[in-house]
């Protein structure tokens, strides 16, 4: 079971913030909570059923802006 990182958490706020979006607008545009989405970036815990749906979220979240999750991508 992959696993939503702290490294993704990072990735996923510095795109936000490069992106001149604020939280509101990324999560309206995903589908999401604006709790869930500062989850994601690392601020508060247990929005999300499970880990592999974290996962699963944060990683359409990062594709909105383009990009995916894991080392391999910088």
């Amino acid at each position: 079971m992959q696993i939503w990182q702290p490294s993704d958490s990072v990735k996923l706020r510095k795109l936000r913030l490069e992106s001149g979006m604020d939280v509101f607008s990324i999560a309206k545009r995903c589908s999401i909570s604006t709790n869930q989405l500062q989850e994601l970036e690392g601020q508060g815990n247990g929005t999300f059923y499970s880990e592999a749906i974290k996962y699963q979220v944060g990683t359409k979240v990062l594709r909105s802006f383009g990009h995916a999750t894991g080392a391999s991508e910088d």
